[in-house]
Order: structure tokens, then C-alpha cells, then sequence
């Protein structure tokens, strides 16, 4: 387990969300009463398993930062849903996303982070979809993109875009087509400009990763001076 994050690191977990029987009987253990009654609100097994490996992997994350017991962590949510520490615990900030059996999670120091993984393989109406939330600049991106290519560049734009509004943690109240994300392939990911704030494209950095095969990944930071570090996570140790 890596040390507490240092002032301008952020660290990058991915962990598979089907681990086995032993892994999610661990990961259970570790959950606290009202994450156990929302697991078992699930209908079908996977779907609770994945959310109790979610949670456990979360929580024996937080619990190597902090030194703390696992099942002790005060996770609270905002107002508008996203979870947090409970204040005074620590200044370290999380996020995570979890898409099928793949699971990211992300942390910083001081600084907001967002994060957010999708299934690519996953077939939508892609340019319907960008016309109602993505932005008029967004939109054009793919309207010009190949067929070949309007899958890639939607979930590129998805992903960041929802990375980000994670990261602020105003969800879908802040509106998707507000902002604008770099998404063309020779573009590097970033804020490109926001309605909301003038100064988005400044404040935040952005990166994009490839989990695994069939998945899109996206990362936003708050600040522009950290740098990344990548690790997987391993339910034996």
C-alpha cells in the first residue's frame, strides 16, 4: 500500500468488482450497516456483489491512507450525493466509478478530484445523446466524426465530462452542455471552456485512460501542478 498521498500526487486505483467468493465475503465485512442494507436492495447477485467489492475496496483503500479501521471510516454524502469524509478526518479527497466489473478510484491531498469509467462496448444512439447533453462545439466533433470513430470520441467525451462534474460535485444540476471538453483525437484532454466559470480551464486538469480493453476512462484534478500515479489493487493482500 503506497504512503498518503503527497502534496501534488494523486493516485490512481483500478480493481476488478468480480474478485471471487473469499475477496467479497472480506469486503462485506468491512462495510458498515447502511452500505449492507443498500447491497442487499439489489436484485440480482452481481449487481450486490459489485457494490459491496465497490464499497470494501474503497474503504481498505482509505483505511491504508489513514491508519484507521476499515469499517470505522465516517463516509458521509453532500448534498448532492457525492461521498466524502466526514469532515475533520482528513483532508485527503476521493472519488470513484465503477462500469460491468471494473471498478477506478482516485485520491488527492487537498485538491478535488473527479473520476469516471464507462463500458465502450455498450451501443447508444451516440450522436442523438450528444445532441441533448453535450455542448454546440462537442456536437460538431462528432457530427464530423467517422462511424468508425463516433463510438471512441463519444465515451472520450462522456467520461470526461461526467469526470468533471464529479469532481465538482454539483451533479447533473450543474447541466452537461455547459461546458466544453477537448475530445478531438489529436487533442489532449482538457476543459476547454465553461459557461459556469470562466476560469474552469485553468483550475482543473484532465486525463484520460484505457483500464482495460472495452473500457474508457477519465480523470479530473483540481489544479494543474500534480502529477499521477497508477496502481491495481489486489484483494490478497
Amino acid at each position: 500500500m503506497p504512503a498518503f498521498p503527497a502534496d501534488g500526487d494523486v493516485h490512481l486505483w483500478r480493481a476488478s468488482l468480480d474478485p471471487g467468493p473469499m475477496a467479497i465475503s472480506r469486503f462485506r465485512s468491512v462495510l458498515q450497516d447502511d452500505e449492507i442494507e443498500r447491497a442487499a436492495r439489489f436484485r440480482f447477485d452481481v449487481h450486490r456483489n459489485r457494490y459491496v467489492a465497490s464499497r470494501g475496496i474503497l474503504r481498505i483503500l482509505l483505511s491504508g491512507y489513514l491508519d484507521l479501521e476499515a469499517r470505522e471510516i465516517a463516509i458521509v454524502l453532500t448534498s448532492h450525493g457525492k461521498p466524502e469524509l466526514q469532515r475533520g478526518q482528513s483532508d485527503l479527497r476521493f472519488n470513484l466509478s465503477h462500469a460491468g466489473d471494473m471498478g477506478v478510484f482516485a485520491f488527492a491531498a487537498g485538491r478535488r478530484v473527479g473520476v469516471d469509467v464507462e463500458e465502450t462496448a455498450r451501443d447508444v444512439s451516440f450522436r442523438q445523446l450528444a445532441s441533448r447533453y453535450f455542448s454546440h462545439e462537442e456536437q460538431a466533433v462528432l457530427t464530423n466524426c467517422s462511424d468508425e470513430d463516433v463510438r471512441n470520441v463519444f465515451y472520450a467525451c462522456w467520461t470526461r465530462k461526467e469526470a468533471y462534474i464529479k469532481a465538482l460535485g454539483l451533479g447533473v444540476t450543474h447541466g452537461l452542455d455547459n461546458f466544453t471538453v477537448a475530445i478531438a483525437p489529436d487533442a489532449k484532454p482538457a476543459i476547454v471552456q465553461s459557461k459556469v466559470d470562466a476560469e474552469a480551464p485553468e483550475k482543473w486538469g484532465m486525463h484520460a485512460f484505457v483500464p482495460a480493453d472495452g473500457f474508457a476512462g477519465a480523470l479530473v484534478v483540481e489544479g494543474k501542478d500534480w502529477s499521477l500515479r497508477s496502481f491495481e489493487f489486489n484483494p490478497a493482500e
